[in-house]
């Protein structure tokens, strides 16, 4: 999994590991952290009585005396039962097992998560639910936020992230924050659980060229999606990678992209050499 940050750097977060409970000294902060020791608890320990969370809350409590640099999960565990360290252990030493600040302090950052999806979907949640918290705490009113979530039916199988989805469609515009679901196949999203959330909520649509969006079994999701059949049709005979369908519940319209070398960087229409950076101010 990697990172790049606004000059343009890139992190393997295999070695950049992260330290998800460094920053505790707020309410806030500490019941979220609270909340996500009991993610990784994952249900292994029978908590009927409260006890388990009440176990996780004291250990917490002792961390949080401890200089920042060792508030790791490691130093958590140190502070746990023996059937609560027994659970977490193989957590030790794992990309959530750092000592480094945090990440999430520029203003243009990209993670690269389909390789932890895929690898490592044990550790992926604990880290997105991190990464997510840790873009919530920066919006702000005033500063528009712009949150794009790539391949997003990886998010949209689970039913953590899912949720949580669904709660920032209702929340994040308050703090200016927009979140931009891309996707190659419609019917990723249409499978959701959350697809009437999504489709309440998102008021901009981008739709690409598709030359088999007339074919019968593709047809369909379009139609679903609320296209009508002049557009499916369009659809079906624009140019790829220059003709875009933007619809809204005003009406619709297709654009074109024009632009050189450095539109091609920063959109990913095709391989580039050239640094995003140059042509930037």
């Amino acid at each position: 999994m990697e990172y790049t940050d606004s000059r343009n750097k890139s992190v393997d977060l295999s070695e950049h590991i992260i330290q998800p409970l460094r920053d505790i000294d707020t309410k806030q902060d500490f019941d979220w952290a609270v909340d996500w020791i009991s993610l990784l608890m994952n249900n292994r320990l029978d908590d009927q009585t409260g006890n388990i969370r009440s176990c996780i809350m004291d250990s917490l409590r002792s961390l949080k005396r401890r200089p920042k640099k060792e508030r790791t999960l490691s130093g958590f565990i140190t502070f746990t039962s023996t059937q609560m360290r027994e659970v977490l252990s193989h957590y030790k030493d794992s990309v959530i097992d750092g000592d480094s600040k945090n990440i999430v302090e520029h203003d243009w950052l990209c993670f690269e998560m389909g390789s932890m999806f895929e690898n490592n979907s044990e550790v992926a949640i604990p880290v997105l639910l991190y990464i997510f918290y840790m873009i919530e705490k920066r919006l702000k009113k005033g500063i528009p936020t712009l949150i794009i979530l790539d391949e997003v039916w990886l998010y949209l199988e689970n039913t953590i992230f899912a949720q949580r989805i669904r709660l920032w469609l209702k929340t994040l515009r308050k703090l200016w924050g927009y979140v931009v679901f891309a996707t190659q196949e419609i019917d990723d999203l249409q499978d959701s659980s959350i697809y009437t959330s999504l489709e309440n909520s998102t008021h901009t649509e981008i739709w690409l060229p598709n030359k088999k969006a007339k074919k019968d079994e593709i047809a369909k999701f379009y139609k679903k999606a609320g296209l009508t059949n002049a557009e499916i049709e369009q659809i079906s005979i624009k140019a790829p990678k220059q003709n875009y369908l933007i619809k809204q519940p005003e009406g619709s319209r297709w654009i074109q992209f024009g632009g050189g070398e450095v539109t091609k960087a920063i959109f990913g229409c095709e391989h580039t050499d050239l640094p995003i950076s140059k042509g930037m101010n």
